[in-house]
């Protein structure tokens, strides 16, 4: 009984065995069979071609859908190509246009005038010939100084531009106090400061003549006595100064300063007085002032009268007794 239940138990057994072996086979086979497949799924993997997903779907006809291609490329270019056409099209109007309203906005409207009453600005603008409209930077300012200069018995004293749009015209009226007689029997004629206004006049009028600087040259719109300074020109301008200080100088003639060493002026009814010589002539003008007061109730047809340095006696020969 024994021996048989061990064979039984032992046939029992083998069973088992076999059965645990075969289990361990199958596990392992189905260990071979995963290791396998993922094997075999990573060599798929590393083989699938660009554009097929690894679960075998294929998106290579529908990449050029999602990338762009060159048609679109060259398009996006042009329009690019044409927003920078435009932009600098654009840009270069508004410069245009800002250039322009800048010139419009700095062209001349108008002359400022002052410093005369003897002719008004628009006299003034007209004699000269200045026209506005032009722009402010093409008006010579020398040329508008001499073109006002040339109305008689004006003087420029000054041009400046006043931006944006405006020129402003200083101006001083000058009247002739002498003429200056010249050896073509023209005259220049000068102011009480020795301005030249005027060169070859045909006439000296009622002005004070300038004798002794025939054989000099001036030049208009300049002071003599800075052109041409010299013994004759400063003391004639000097005595012509103190004349115009007098009571008799609406009856002197003429300053003759030909010889620096006997000045000598000429009066109405005749009368001539030798103030000395160039330094001391200035100062005898008052007394040639007194002394023709007195001699010509006297001696109304004239004379000659020798004026010394600080003195008031006067030396004086009648005409009529000479």
């Amino acid at each position: 009984m024994e021996n048989t239940k061990n064979r039984n138990s032992g046939s029992n057994n083998e069973p088992e065995y076999d059965s645990m072996h075969s289990r361990n086979r199958s596990a392992d086979a189905s260990g071979n069979s995963v290791h396998g497949a993922r094997s075999a799924a990573g060599t798929r993997a590393r083989k699938v071609p660009h554009g097929v997903e690894s679960d075998g779907l294929d998106t290579r006809a529908a990449a050029p859908a999602r990338g762009i291609s060159h048609e679109e490329k060259r398009r996006r270019q042009n329009r690019r190509d044409i927003f920078s056409s435009l932009g600098i099209l654009l840009l270069i109007a508004l410069l245009g246009f800002c250039g322009y309203t800048a010139y419009r906005f700095t062209c001349v409207d108008s002359f400022i005038v002052s410093g005369s009453g003897q002719y008004s600005a628009e006299q003034i603008i007209g004699l000269a010939g200045l026209q506005t409209g032009r722009h402010i930077l093409s008006y010579n300012t020398d040329e508008i100084s001499k073109n006002v200069s040339s109305i008689p018995n004006l003087i420029c004293t000054g041009v400046r531009r006043v931006f944006p749009n405006k020129i402003s015209i200083n101006v001083a009226d000058h009247n002739a106090a002498a003429a200056i007689p010249a050896a073509n029997g023209t005259y220049t004629l000068v102011d009480a400061e020795g301005l030249v206004l005027a060169i070859g006049a045909e006439s000296s009028g009622e002005l004070i003549l300038l004798r002794g600087m025939a054989n000099i040259g001036f030049v208009r719109n300049t002071v003599i006595t800075e052109k041409n300074h010299c013994l004759r020109t400063v003391t004639a301008m000097k005595l012509l100064a103190a004349v115009k200080e007098c009571d008799f100088a609406e009856s002197v003639i003429a300053i003759d300063v030909s010889n620096a060493a006997s000045i000598k002026l000429e009066l109405q009814h005749g009368y001539t007085f030798v103030l000395d010589d160039w330094r001391y002539a200035e100062g005898n003008i008052k007394t040639a002032a007194k002394a023709y007061a007195r001699l010509l109730p006297v001696y109304p047809s004239g004379g000659t009268v020798n004026i010394f340095k600080d003195s008031t006696v006067v030396d004086f020969t009648p005409r009529n007794s000479a």
